[in-house]
């Protein structure tokens, strides 16, 4: 089983021009993506067809890149087990837990990811807590944007990983995720944390898999907390290559299936 645990869906409306322009930069097929895939059917037989069985679909919300609305992704994702919906808030919203509990008890959600270098705000803010403390409770999934970004407006302080390490500390029983792995300035940092804290992992949306090994050459002893990603539609290779350059990486077999599925089965509880 393959689990791309980082997918963006929307249409090209929902996104600003100068990511709209910055994605094609990285992606020329990017607003063909947009044009042609972008409903759950063709999106679904898509990635069947690069060898992908699941996808994590991710919402936007920032004045940065744009937004793509928590509903929208519900009913992309609404009665089809193949996409797992991620909702997206506003962090500096006072009333996140009291609106955000409701709507997870009446909706199918796997988690949520926040855009700290585009949201500009610290994962470990206290007045969050209230927020992962409900989320560990229903068994979801926290999602943070880590390291660096080409998008205009963008705070790369925001994006340090250590700022994501007290709050696997402090929510030990929350499955948290630091999307990116830091990249590139944090590889180190979210290595070593994700190796620290069992519930801290690392998806690798958007790092070369080419260069996994350079970037993290002890890459063999944290397989078990390492989540395979493409960005897509951000990903400028095909994504059957990406998986297949992964596959021959010097892993034992059982590692690899780890990274390209079985880890996020287990934290998605498929």
């Amino acid at each position: 089983m393959i689990i791309d645990f980082h997918t963006h869906v929307g249409h090209r409306r929902f996104w600003n021009p100068s990511i709209v322009e910055e994605f094609t930069k990285l992606s020329p097929s990017f607003v063909e993506s947009m044009e042609t895939l972008m409903t759950p059917d063709k999106l679904i037989e898509f990635f069947k067809s690069q060898g992908i069985d699941h996808a994590v679909c991710i919402a936007d919300n920032s004045a940065v890149t744009g937004y793509v609305p928590n509903d929208f992704v519900l009913d992309f994702c609404k009665g089809r087990s193949e996409l797992i919906p991620f909702c997206s808030v506003n962090p500096h919203d006072p009333d996140i837990t009291e609106v955000m509990v409701p709507y997870v008890q009446r909706h199918r959600i796997g988690g949520f990811k926040f855009f700290p270098t585009y949201q500009y705000f610290y994962p470990n803010d206290r007045q969050l807590y209230p927020f992962y403390e409900f989320l560990q409770s229903a068994g979801k999934v926290v999602m943070f944007h880590t390291g660096t970004s080409n998008f205009p407006g963008a705070k790369t302080l925001y994006g340090d990983p250590i700022h994501i390490e007290e709050i696997a500390v402090d929510f030990p029983k929350l499955t948290v995720v630091m999307a990116h792995s830091g990249r590139p300035f944090w590889y180190d940092k979210a290595f070593y944390l994700s190796r620290l804290h069992e519930n801290l992992y690392m998806d690798l949306a958007g790092v070369p898999a080419q260069h996994l090994m350079t970037y993290f050459p002890k890459l063999e002893t944290n397989a078990d907390r390492i989540l395979f990603g493409t960005d897509f539609p951000a990903q400028p290779k095909p994504l059957r290559t990406v998986i297949e350059t992964i596959e021959r990486l010097p892993l034992r077999p059982e590692s690899i299936e780890k990274i390209l599925g079985e880890n996020a089965r287990r934290v998605l509880n498929l």
